[in-house]
């Protein structure tokens, strides 16, 4: 009987260490790709992983699957998105930053952003808030996770990604790029869905990735990282 009353005790002790120990992930998702992307996988990650959507659509933000959803640029857009415009999500993001950032745990230890580069929210707003996080919680990992568009979705949303590239490089201290045509491209003899399909998997397990990594209930616990 002492020693099962000895090995439970031992057993709420690690349970306690594991628990101090354990990182709180947040998984920020913006614009219509981040929100996909976190709705995929939202019922298959650890308790210690918080998901939070972020759009300036209303209707595509009411159908994601996430923890918490925050509707940026109320005010100037209405709901009704960013027409794939850059300087709109920037300036959505801008104007309801406090929102977004009180929907974070306030001791996050690890922020992931996801967006696509290209349109208007995702790449407006995803530097706009590594730039706060960094300023407001400088403790915290900042980990951005982006898809670059195809060749054939033109010029214009290439210029952008590029642009919201830059600047989400300079405010991340990690950032994952998934360049879409070089799945595409492997993929595409197939069929175009599945291609699309595998180019959201791949997305995923790279985010899963690092979610094990930081997570004790998956993984080691805290990974090590020369920033």
């Amino acid at each position: 009987m002492e020693m099962a009353v000895r090995r439970r005790t031992v057993d709420r002790g690690l349970e306690s260490v594991e628990k101090a120990t354990e990182a709180k992930i947040n998984i920020v998702g913006i614009g219509g790709c981040g929100n996909n992307i976190i709705s995929a996988f939202y019922k298959k990650l650890p308790k210690n992983v918080k998901t939070i959507a972020v759009n300036t659509d209303s209707a595509v933000l009411k159908k994601t699957d996430a923890d918490e959803k925050v509707l940026i640029g109320r005010y100037t857009h209405k709901g009704r998105g960013a027409q794939g415009v850059p300087d709109l999500g920037r300036e959505a993001m801008e104007e309801d930053i406090e929102s977004v950032l009180r929907a974070l745990d306030e001791n996050v230890d690890v922020v992931i952003g996801i967006a696509g580069m290209g349109g208007g929210t995702g790449s407006g707003g995803l530097p706009v808030l590594m730039r706060e996080i960094g300023l407001r919680k400088r403790d915290a990992i900042k980990i951005s996770v982006v898809t670059l568009p195809m060749r054939e979705e033109g010029e214009e949303r290439k210029r952008n990604a590029q642009f919201s590239l830059r600047e989400t490089l300079e405010v991340s201290d990690v950032t994952v790029v998934n360049a879409n045509d070089l799945a595409m491209e492997k993929a595409r003899a197939v069929d175009l869905n599945y291609a699309f399909s595998m180019v959201n998997r791949k997305i995923e397990r790279s985010i899963y990735a690092l979610v094990k990594m930081q997570s004790t209930e998956t993984g080691p616990g805290y990974v090590n990282v020369d920033l």
